[in-house]
């Protein structure tokens, strides 16, 4: 009984897997960003001799979860509802928070940020 129970479990948690299988590639580019965010920060904190606290580092995994969550709920809605493009908004606009708080790290370390001179940069194109 107990036997049959772990592979009805198996098969149910493969089946989980395959189904959200395609937003794979949105939940390592938005969790790469939180890395980027976390490392950009904790360099700003020690260039500013700020103090680096586990209360504010352990902010960092409620974070990445609400995103996946996000990114999750999405790719549901995508398939249920036969809307096209949901998981790919809700992922642009988590990458664009962590942009701006990764510039706002770069500020806070060397007094300038990165998106001035990106965007500067493209204009001229």
């Amino acid at each position: 009984m107990l036997e049959k129970l772990k592979i009805y479990m198996i098969h149910i948690l493969q089946v989980v897997l395959v189904f959200f299988s395609p937003a794979l590639a949105q939940i390592l580019i938005v969790a790469l960003a939180v890395i980027v965010d976390t490392i950009t920060g904790v360099w700003a904190a020690k260039k500013n001799l700020e103090p680096i606290t586990s209360k504010k580092l352990s902010n960092v995994i409620p974070k990445t979860a609400v995103y996946i969550s996000l990114i999750l709920l999405c790719h549901g809605i995508e398939v249920i509802f036969q809307i096209s493009h949901a998981r790919t908004f809700i992922a642009i606009s988590l990458l664009s928070m962590e942009l701006m708080s990764v510039d706002e790290n770069f500020k806070k370390a060397t007094g300038s940020g990165i998106l001035k001179p990106i965007i500067r940069f493209i204009r001229k194109k």
